[in-house]
């Protein structure tokens, strides 16, 4: 972190492109460009049409692998480690369905006989047979703590990594019946930093509900959609259980809690996914929550929102006007000569690209990283793109950018000053550059070798996006944090 020792300082937001894409957040910087640069071919978007869903590697999903007997171990599973409950006559581990009923062992060893519902007809799963459940076996995971015990009894799956500024989706289908007392079964996701996030008490069916198809058979899906801060990643599991078991803050900042919850019954779980998804996705399926509502109205989705708190700065944002930048300059070692070659435009990402009027040749509609359908769509455009008489694309070598108003860093406040930077097929000195200049004198390095005033400044250099990034499809984020002191 870099600390200015001033009162207040001004920062000047500049950047220099040709063919690239720049989106700032509310909270955004654009910086500086300067070397010279050659732009042999039109910035094109790869084929980001829309982002695929990727799996995080929750080990033995669909619970596939297993040791022993039936019930059997689940690989890649450890047992929940409850201290001071005991186990009892409890039964848990996986059982294969299509082999179920061809093995009096495993059907005296589950105990699922026990419950009604199972005493002439073996337990029954939707999966494979709709679109939105994907699974290649007839495995489930048991946990029955049998009639006769009330106790705590599940399985820990293994960590997984959710990475900074992203969006994940990650699920678990169940069934149970109906408990014996106040408790039901928990799915529960741990290691996110002082947050209690779980679904407790869940019971799908009771004595009453008729089991069929059309209700699959008791089984329901529980979500917990995650945005991770812009700063920090987390490293979170999935309990699966009977009961539920927590040590730790009832809330962010919040006081410590022991949370042990009890039960007595069975529940399966089945069809386990974690994935990291797009925000265009994240904003669908996490349509009405918020952090002051965070839970869907059947109570089977739980928002966790873990981004940082912000106040938008004053001039710092790119708004639309009349298809330009506002409070933003262009600025050019060649002077105003730049104006004829490079000319900063705004797209509106959410609306259809118009082929017709496609001044930077874009091989096809560019989209924000936030996605289709964001609050702030737009993104800004600088290229040395220019056609000549006959119509024909040339790329000129130029040093231009984008020059954002003054802000104001106060004493004993915190900021972090971001954009998202998207420029392939930069090609020739720094590439795209950002620079953060100010009105402080440097202290260790007060003059320049000119003995010109040496004033402290922050460059990145090279900003040519991330194509691998599919999720923000090919844009990254570029951070400054500065403690006014």
């Amino acid at each position: 972190m870099n600390t200015v020792r001033k009162q207040s300082l001004s920062v000047r937001l500049l950047a220099i492109i040709a063919a690239v894409l720049f989106a700032i957040s509310a909270f955004g910087f654009l910086a500086v460009l300067v070397p010279p640069m050659q732009f042999s071919h039109a910035w094109q978007t790869n084929t980001f049409m829309d982002f695929q869903a990727v799996e995080l590697g929750i080990q033995n999903p669909e619970f596939s692998g297993h040791t022993g007997a039936f019930p059997a171990a689940p690989t890649g599973w450890t047992t929940l480690d409850v201290p001071y409950t005991t186990a009892g006559a409890t039964a848990k581990g996986v059982l294969d369905l299509n082999l179920y009923n061809t093995s009096e062992e495993t059907i005296r060893n589950a105990r699922l006989y026990e419950f009604p519902e199972f005493a002439t007809a073996p337990p029954r799963t939707p999966f494979g047979t709709l679109v939105s459940v994907r699974e290649d076996t007839n495995n489930i995971l048991m946990v029955n703590t049998t009639r006769d015990t009330n106790t705590i009894v599940g399985f820990n799956s293994n960590t997984v990594t959710l990475e900074p500024n992203s969006f994940f989706s990650i699920s678990a289908w169940i069934k149970t019946g109906e408990f014996f007392g106040a408790n039901g079964a928990s799915i529960r996701l741990n290691g996110i930093t002082d947050y209690n996030a779980v679904f407790y008490n869940i019971q799908t069916t009771n004595a009453s509900t008729v089991r069929t198809a059309r209700n699959l058979f008791g089984w329901q899906q529980f979500t917990f959609l995650i945005q991770t801060s812009a700063i920090a990643s987390e490293s979170v599991s999935l309990t699966l259980s009977v009961g539920d078991y927590y040590k730790g803050l009832d809330r962010p900042g919040g006081d410590e809690i022991l949370i042990s919850r009890s039960a007595s019954g069975y529940a399966l779980f089945g069809n386990v996914r974690a994935y990291r998804i797009s925000p265009t996705q994240f904003r669908t399926v996490s349509a009405g929550l918020n952090r002051n509502n965070p839970v869907s109205a059947n109570g089977r989705m739980q928002l966790i929102d873990l981004s940082l708190p912000e106040i938008p700065l004053t001039n710092m944002s790119l708004n639309y006007m009349n298809g330009r930048p506002e409070g933003f300059t262009l600025t050019s070692s060649q002077g105003s000569q730049v104006s004829h070659i490079v000319r900063p435009i705004m797209i509106n990402t959410n609306l259809p690209f118009d082929t017709r009027n496609n001044p930077y040749n874009l091989g096809e509609s560019p989209i924000s990283p936030l996605g289709r359908d964001s609050d702030t769509p737009y993104i800004a455009i600088l290229s040395s793109l220019q056609r000549g008489r006959n119509e024909t694309a040339q790329y000129r070598t130029i040093s231009a950018g984008l020059v954002s108003l003054p802000l104001t860093i106060s004493r004993m406040n915190f900021y972090r000053l971001s954009f998202w930077v998207n420029g392939n097929n930069v090609t020739g000195g720094a590439g795209i550059t950002a620079e953060i200049t100010t009105n402080v004198r440097d202290r260790e390095n007060p003059y320049n070798r000119d003995n010109t005033p040496n004033y402290i400044s922050f460059t990145a250099e090279n900003l040519n996006g991330d194509s691998s990034n599919t999720a923000r499809h090919g844009w990254t984020e570029i951070d400054c944090y500065i403690r006014g002191a």
